[in-house]
């Protein structure tokens, strides 16, 4: 066994080095996707046949058994194919090369970013021993990494990749299906075993997102959503969403093996509440009433061409659609509701599994869908586009009945008013425990994590509550010292009022002004920015309004830039603006809901959130059924569990109540931690936290705070004169310090003049040092027909002839002249950047970045080359004529007697045709590559060393070069031949520039080309080194940055 275990590590480890092998060597890829249409075909009668034969349900297992390839599996073997997600019977062909397989780690989290997050640290993992043994280019293997995803994520067929998911699915499975023509179905999916193992082989070589496994998924023309299951054997760390580890069909079907594995569920606090969700479902009255519409008129057309058991079937859904639909339209109050009132009428027919078991397999679904569609376009056309595919209404209601056939004391059937127009049908499973059960019994062990899952006791006694001997409770204090952070309970207002953010008095106006006095004192001493969560979305919307209506908005406004959160408006446009506001010194203050958007997954770090403020408590609303159904359910669960181990009927029942409201103040008090935790990002972090609610001061809640908000928590006694007293002193003197240099803002011409000087500095030197560069360059350009043995050759040529000395030609004009252009351009950028950022507002500026970059470079360069086009003149005449002057003085002074002032300006046209173009890329490539790069890092900028981000900056820079000296190529080779050309009389320059470059030509103008991207790429890389150096050095940190990078 270990010597078979041995070759098939080996064989593997052979086949990945070889993937790593091309990896290196490849410069880049080109991927097309051919796309085409299908002709539309005549419609006879044998076609119209055929349609409506598309539109009949088969009996049970005929669709199965009939089809072609199958005789050799057994009718359990192909029910199980039938019912998973899976491209069935086109599904990849085992893989012949038996790829060792041991135990695994399956890491799932719940979001698209936190699970792009894990590979960007899985990225970092460096192995020293063991099966990671360093490959033949001396670099230690990475671990074999597989991330699975939605198809939302996965898809590459772009013909279906645009819809939302629930259609994006319909039309997957649309297009594997032996009845849509081979033309239409998915080319993305693939038997071809060796293409399906290059494409395995690659995922494993090394460490990829989801992104890059889709860009992969293209490169091979290859469906990454079906086929990176290939790679799971192999694999040994596999990332994938809640839902595709919690339901059991989706694990089946993925081929996800649990036994004897590691499960890591990061951000449990969300478990629960996902478990919940995933094994509910809804339906609305009009979706029952429309369902019910096309299921009859399905019927009604179909009903002499259906089998017996088809008929059965169909009205027995008509019998549970009836039941439902008069539920909902019976007026009565919400409330639960049981299965026997929805079977009132047909108890005795309708047997609530069978009716599941034949939807699923006949796919009534989608043929009462395609039936309807049919209907609609008048052609009889079953075939229609998968742009056109929707979610069938009836696979709406299908999962609604699923549910109704798994219904237990686990679960309750509710009534649910909606709005005044609509209500609805709601099974809500009330027990998650069985649903984990099956994940905690098959792996090895399961892991529970996240920064801020306290109170953990109502988790663990709804997911694991028979193996409550098994748990380990690890619990960690946060990384930063505890001086850096001060908790603070506020039960009262500046004036004196009362904060109780109860259901009863939220609405109280007194309550609401003395709530925003306070923000209004906070935010006068409060540095930087302040996010205030509230209870809800309604209730924000609530204080806002009062706050417009009373005037004390306006006055937030005169204090710092406010931001407000909304379903509506994405978090990204919301951040954006809101980080703006900080990073340009006028502070913000960002409006928030507990639980909503902005309450997990985004960092307030350093000083986008010097101060977190909770509003009330986010108690949920115990007279919702849902709620109601919930609470009742868990105190009767606890009594029940206390009566058995002996508890009399009083005790009992107290326990269940105790239990019940111990979770009711556990949700709150999750959601309120969650939300805390936003601001304390790293351990050089600080931050006050307030908690504005007399509630906070009772024990069971206090209780429930992280244990190291609880070591900074004041004393409840604390007034709000002491609470703004400690917020002037709340830090050590180290973290005063930091917020000293944090929220330094410079303004006016102390910050742009410091700018100007480190710009001027970074160019005098840079181009300074590239002057021998510069000299053979511009000889190339000027002789070709002399200089033609590229830049070695022509470093030589120079020597030969002139001497060392001659490779610093020119060095007094060009360090004088980049001295005074790289002061005008690098401060007038930042300038210029921000007056434009002044008339177009933070938003859009934030969109509209590259325009902005684009516009602040190209003015800042028409200043530059005013100051620099006489040294530039001198420069280049002392270059191509070495024997011209001696020295910047000299040759200056020689050109004004013999040509006049004019003269110094005769190239100011070339050197805007050059400059402005280099200039305009060298900004807008440099802010887009260090912003790419700085977002991939996974760590926010502020946190990095300055190492590493003059790192950033020196590679960013020399991207932005390259593109730059291309860009300006042709206007460099003018410029060099304008200011040797003398004019004829009368000539315009516009016209000298003409007459050079149709001389020149197309290959001349791009002389020396090679020559010049080594210097301009070199030059603008150590550009930006060095200026981002020199800023911190001179202190300039009040510059505005609009780059998404935190």
């Amino acid at each position: 066994m270990a010597l078979e275990r041995a070759a098939s590590y080996k064989t593997m480890k052979e086949a990945l080095n070889q993937v790593r092998k091309q990896e290196l060597s490849k410069v880049c890829s080109e991927v097309f996707n051919p796309t085409g249409r299908v002709k539309r075909q005549r419609t006879t009668d044998s076609h119209h046949a055929q349609v409506h034969a598309n539109f009949l349900p088969e009996e049970p297992c005929k669709a199965i058994r009939d089809h072609p390839g199958t005789n050799n599996f057994s009718k359990a073997v192909l029910d199980l194919l039938d019912v998973t997600d899976s491209p069935g019977l086109t599904d990849l062909n085992p893989l012949d090369i038996p790829y060792p397989s041991g135990r695994k780690i399956f890491f799932c989290s719940r979001t698209h970013s936190q699970l792009n997050q894990l590979a960007v640290e899985l990225r970092k993992l460096s192995f020293q021993s063991g099966e990671h043994d360093t490959d033949d280019y001396g670099v230690k293997e990475p671990p074999r990494y597989v991330a699975l995803a939605s198809r939302k994520n996965l898809c590459i067929n772009t013909s279906v990749s645009h819809l939302p998911l629930e259609e994006l699915n319909e039309a997957c499975l649309g297009l594997q299906e032996t009845k849509t023509p081979s033309e239409k179905r998915c080319k993305y999916l693939t038997k071809d075993d060796t293409k399906v193992k290059q494409f395995r082989d690659n995922i494993l070589a090394s460490v990829r997102d989801i992104e890059e496994l889709a860009a992969l998924g293209t490169e091979f023309q290859i469906c990454p959503y079906y086929s990176a299951r290939s790679a799971l054997p192999a694999s040994e760390i596999v990332s994938m969403p809640y839902p595709l580890l919690l339901n059991k069909t989706a694990r089946e079907s993925l081929g996800i093996d649990l036994l004897g594995n590691v499960v890591i569920i990061d951000e449990a606090h969300n478990l629960v509440d996902a478990i919940n969700v995933l094994f509910s479902a809804s339906v609305t009255l009009s979706q029952i009433r429309l369902c019910q519409k096309h299921v009859e008129l399905y019927l009604e057309t179909y009903s002499r061409k259906l089998g017996g058991t088809n008929r059965t079937h169909i009205r027995q859904l008509s019998t549970v659609l009836a039941g439902m639909r008069s539920i909902l339209e019976s007026r009565r109050p919400q409330g639960e509701v049981s299965l026997a009132e929805i079977l009132r009428k047909g108890a005795d027919s309708v047997n609530i599994n069978d009716l599941v078991n034949y939807l699923t397999h006949s796919k009534l679904a989608r043929k009462v869908d395609g039936f309807q569609s049919s209907k609609r376009s008048g052609d009889g056309n079953s075939t229609l586009s998968t742009k056109q595919k929707t979610t069938p209404i009836l696979t709406l209601v299908q999962r609604f009945i699923n549910c109704l056939a798994n219904t237990t004391s686990e679960g309750c059937l509710l009534m649910q008013r909606l709005d005044a127009d609509e209500v609805a049908l709601k099974y809500m499973l009330l027990d998650p425990a069985n649903a984990f059960s099956d994940i905690v019994k098959q792996s090895h062990s399961v892991i529970l994590a996240g920064g801020t899952m306290q109170p953990t006791d109502d988790i663990t006694s709804l997911l694991f509550p028979l193996d409550s001997n098994k748990l380990r409770l690890f619990s960690y204090g946060h990384v930063i010292p505890k001086e850096n952070l001060v908790a603070v309970i506020l039960p009262k207002g500046p004036n004196g009022v009362n904060f109780n953010f109860n259901f009863d008095n939220r609405y109280e106006t007194g309550m609401l002004r003395d709530l925003g006095t306070a923000i209004l004192n906070f935010a006068t001493i409060v540095p930087d920015g302040m996010v205030i969560f509230f209870p809800s979305y309604e209730y924000l919307d609530f204080v806002l309004s009062f706050w417009k209506s009373s005037g004390q908005m306006l006055l937030f406004t005169k204090k710092k830039s406010v931001f407000v959160e909304t379903k509506e408006q994405t978090v990204e446009k919301i951040l954006a603006g809101y980080c703006l506001a900080i990073h340009s010194g006028e502070g913000g203050i960002l409006l928030a809901v507990i639980g909503g958007k902005m309450s997990e997954g985004i960092n307030f770090s350093d000083s986008l959130g010097r101060a977190v403020f909770i509003i009330g408590l986010p108690f949920p609303n115990t007279r919702q059924p849902d709620w109601h159904a919930r609470l009742n359910y868990i105190e009767s669960k606890q009594t029940m569990f206390h009566k058995t181990r002996g508890a009399t009927v009083a005790e009992a029942l107290q326990h269940g109540k105790a239990a019940s409201k111990q979770h009711y103040e556990n949700v709150a008090m999750r959601a309120v931690n969650q939300s805390i935790g936003r601001a304390i990002r790293h351990e050089h972090d600080f931050a006050m936290i307030y908690l504005l609610d007399q509630r906070y001061s009772q024990v069971q809640l206090r209780s429930k705070l992280p244990a190291w908000i609880q070591n900074c928590l004041m004393p409840d006694t604390v007034g709000f004169g002491q609470a703004i007293k400690e917020q002037a002193n709340a830090v050590s003197l180290e973290a005063q310090q930091l917020a000293s240099k944090t929220s330094l803002k410079r303004e006016g011409l102390d910050l742009y003049s410091r700018f100007a000087l480190a710009g001027a500095l970074c160019c005098s030197i840079t181009h300074g040092g590239l002057t021998p560069v510069d000299v053979v360059k511009t000889r190339i350009q000027l002789e070709p027909e002399v200089y033609n043995k590229g830049m070695i050759g022509g470093f030589r040529q120079v020597i030969a002839k002139e001497g060392a000395g001659a490779l610093l030609t020119g060095f007094g004009p060009t360090a004088a002249g980049y001295f005074l252009q790289g002061g005008f351009k690098f401060g007038g950028y930042e300038l210029f950047k921000k007056l434009i950022i002044d008339q177009i507002g933070v938003e859009n500026a934030v969109q509209n970045r590259t325009a902005v970059y684009l516009g602040a470079s190209a003015v800042a360069e028409f200043f530059a080359d005013v100051a620099l086009c006489p040294l530039e003149a001198t420069r280049i005449r002392l270059v191509s004529q070495p024997t011209f002057a001696n020295g910047l003085v000299g040759g200056a002074g020689r050109i004004f007697r013999e040509e006049g002032l004019g003269a110094f300006y005769a190239g100011f046209g070339p050197i805007l045709f050059k400059q402005v173009p280099y200039t305009m890329t060298k900004f807008v490539v440099f802010e887009k590559a260090s912003e790419t790069i700085f977002s991939s890092m996974g760590t926010p900028k502020s946190q990095m060393s300055s190492g590493t981000v003059t790192s950033i900056n020196l590679a960013s820079g020399l991207i932005a070069g390259i593109a730059a000296a291309i860009i300006s190529q042709p206007a460099d080779t003018l410029l060099s031949k304008v200011n040797k050309t003398p004019k004829a009389p009368g000539q315009s320059t516009a016209s000298l520039l003409m007459q050079i470059a149709g001389k020149t030509g197309i290959s001349g103008l791009f002389g020396g080309i090679g020559a010049r991207i080594v210097m301009v790429g070199t030059l603008t890389s150590g550009q930006f080194g060095i200026y981002g150096s020199l800023k911190e050095t001179f202190g300039a940190t009040g510059g505005i940055e609009i780059q998404r990078v935190d």
